[in-house]
This record gives C-alpha cells, structure tokens and sequence, in this order.
C-alpha cells in the first residue's frame, strides 16, 4: 500500500543514498590505483551515480511540478498538522513526548507530516499509530477518487480492501490472526493513516479515523 508516508520516506532515503553514493565516489577516487581495470572501474562507477543522481534530481522535479499544478493550496506547516493530533484516539491516551513533526522541501517537492502514538496502560499489547502527512496524494498525482480501483482480497483472516469515509477515499487491511492494521484514507493533498496493534476488528481503526479533527486538510 503507497500513502503519502511511505513517500517521505522514500524520498528522504533517495536524499541520503545519494549523499552515501557520492561519498563512494570520492573514496574510490582516493584508493584507485594507476592500473587499467581499476581506472576504467571507477570511470564506469562515476558515470552510474552520476546518471542515478540525475534520475533522482529528475524525478523530485516532476514531483514539484505536480504539487504546483495539482494542489489546491500551500502546503500546511508542521505545526498546523500538530495541532490535529489529538489527546487521546480510539480510547487511548496519546504517549508523552511521541508527538513528531516535520517539514520537508527536496528538488522542489514539499510535504509536511505529524505522528504520534496512543496506548492503554492497561492493555500493553493494544496501541494505534497515528500519521497525518500534507503535500502528496492522488489528487497530487492528477488521479480523482474514481481512479483509485477498488479492492476486496482476502487471503485468510486477512482482508485488504478499499471503502468511502466522508466521501474520501479509504484502503483498510485488517489480519484478524494477530489483531493487527492500518487505514490509510486520502484527502485531495493529504493522506492519513492509522495503524494498529491488539485490536479486535477493522471496525476500530474506522472509529479512530472517523474521532479526528481533519477541517484544515
């Protein structure tokens, strides 16, 4: 399942493995030796990173330009998405200090994001996870709700499947073997997603999602 969450983390992966690669380039360059296998090597070495960087820089680009033409408005700050986490979810206090916000501007493409974690003391093994991220959704990508295919697979008691919460477009996967799941439900932008442990149906994930403050996405 992609949702905007994975994709900061793609993106922020991409970042760094170019940085690791083009501080590969320089260690070759410092260990080559004078002969010929080894020169041509390290040539052929430059010439993919440099082409995989340039892949990189080209795809943030085409990113960038569909924010400016798909999006309808800035994207939100991180403390504007903060400030829709709340205390509590799914009847589950929100954990000291697990609220995170970021902000993240790479070749163009920018996206904000705030998560945090909601357990019961009293139930150790049942927690949800809960993700808001701003700035990448279908809408983003030039599809409406009608392009995104709906699913219904059951492999199990596993089940992945897509439903409408508000009129929004919502994927649930739910493992009924060990209470695990997650919904991701997509705003014009935006992309919030809800992933449990312990939890006895879908059911729960739906009511957590649906026990959130989302008017400013």
């Amino acid at each position: 399942m992609y949702t905007s969450t994975h994709l900061t983390t793609l993106l922020l992966c991409i970042c760094l493995c170019s940085l690791a690669c083009g501080g590969s380039e320089s260690t070759a360059e410092s260990t080559e030796t004078s002969t010929p296998e080894a020169t041509e090597s390290n040539t052929d070495l430059g010439a993919a990173i440099n082409s995989a960087n340039a892949g990189v820089e080209r795809s943030l680009e085409q990113l960038g330009q569909l924010q400016d033409q798909n999006n309808d408005r800035p994207i939100l700050s991180q403390e504007a998405l903060g400030a829709m986490v709340p205390g509590s979810l799914g009847g589950m206090s929100q954990v000291e200090e697990s609220l995170e916000t970021t902000q993240v501007a790479m070749g163009g493409v920018e996206m904000s994001t705030a998560s945090a974690t909601f357990k019961d003391p009293s139930d150790p093994g049942k927690r949800l996870d809960l993700i808001i991220s701003d700035g990448m959704s279908a809408q983003t990508m030039g599809m409406g709700i009608g392009m995104v295919p709906d699913m219904d697979v059951r492999e199990g008691n596993k089940r992945t499947y897509t439903t409408e919460i508000n009129g929004h477009k919502a994927v649930i996967e739910f493992d009924g073997d060990d209470g695990t799941g997650q919904i991701a439900v997509m705003h014009k932008q935006s992309t919030v997603v809800i992933e449990g442990q312990g939890l006895s149906s879908d059911d729960e994930l739906i009511t957590a999602y649906r026990q959130l403050d989302l008017g400013g996405l």
